[in-house]
């Protein structure tokens, strides 16, 4: 199987992009998105790993991530997966399904789902009028919030007391440098165990977390800004240290990205 990827914004509807990969020795590190995903896969076996578990998800099954959930991406095996994805504004998904909605486990295994989905993307994708666009895809929220209204709720409430703490901490000073000293001295804790409990929480080292949010906040920005500034703006060393996580992550470079929703925005 030879690798591709191919990233798309979707016209008539702001925000709303989807991406279809065939992927075989390509990996995609810890990132993040700032909206909703909804993905499926066409072929093969793509090895999901969210919340420091690697999920196995086949043909027939669904991919669901909230807002800013840390996961990578791979080829399960040397097969090869193809699969695509569809990323929403977290309000499409809130007016559908209220402010407090989430999804409630990141992978389920469901055909005719998988297969009703992966319709209505394509659908979306190619909608010919904003009419078509705009109805296809409400059609495709409310039957995702609907299958989410019937599946058992699994808490993960994984940032209580001082790791609630830190995460707002990151929050207000990912775009500037943090180091894990800095980050344990917030909580008490040495560097050592900080990276043991984050985690144990997270799936991920505290850096790789950073990082994530770093490439989520610049992605934002690109709608507005040239990548040159967006490197500084959200904490990068350079505008090619940002093209090289940009490029690992989302499979488009800054600059692309910035042209496609230019043209979108116009």
């Amino acid at each position: 199987m030879d690798d591709y990827e191919y990233f798309h914004c979707v016209p008539f509807v702001p925000g709303v992009e989807f991406f279809r990969a065939a992927i075989t020795r390509r990996i995609f590190p810890v990132h993040a998105h700032e909206g909703f995903v909804v993905g499926v896969v066409h072929e093969g076996i793509q090895a999901l790993t969210h919340f420091g578990e690697v999920h196995r998800v086949c043909a027939g099954s669904v991919v669901f991530l909230n807002p800013e959930e840390l996961h990578a991406v791979r080829a399960a095996d040397t097969c090869g997966v193809v699969y695509q994805t569809l990323h929403f504004p977290a309000s499409l998904f809130y007016a559908a399904g209220g402010d407090a909605f989430r999804f409630r486990r990141p992978v389920e295994y469901v055909p005719e789902l998988s297969r009703r989905l992966a319709c209505s993307i394509n659908s979306v994708r190619a909608a010919p009028d904003p009419q078509q666009a705009h109805t296809v895809l409400s059609e495709l929220v409310g039957e995702v919030v609907a299958f989410q209204a019937s599946i058992s709720q699994q808490p993960n409430d994984l940032c209580a007391g001082g790791m609630r703490h830190l995460f707002e901490y990151i929050e207000q000073n990912f775009a500037r440098s943090l180091s894990v000293g800095t980050l344990a001295r917030r909580i008490g804790v040495t560097p050592q165990h900080l990276i043991r409990v984050f985690k144990q929480a997270m799936g991920v080292t505290p850096h790789a977390y950073i990082q994530a949010r770093r490439i989520a906040l610049a992605k934002q920005l690109l709608h507005t800004s040239a990548p040159i500034d967006v490197a500084m703006a959200a904490g990068f060393a350079d505008q090619s240290h940002l093209t090289r996580w940009m490029k690992a992550c989302y499979g488009i470079t800054p600059a692309m990205y910035r042209k496609t929703v230019e043209r979108l925005d116009a």
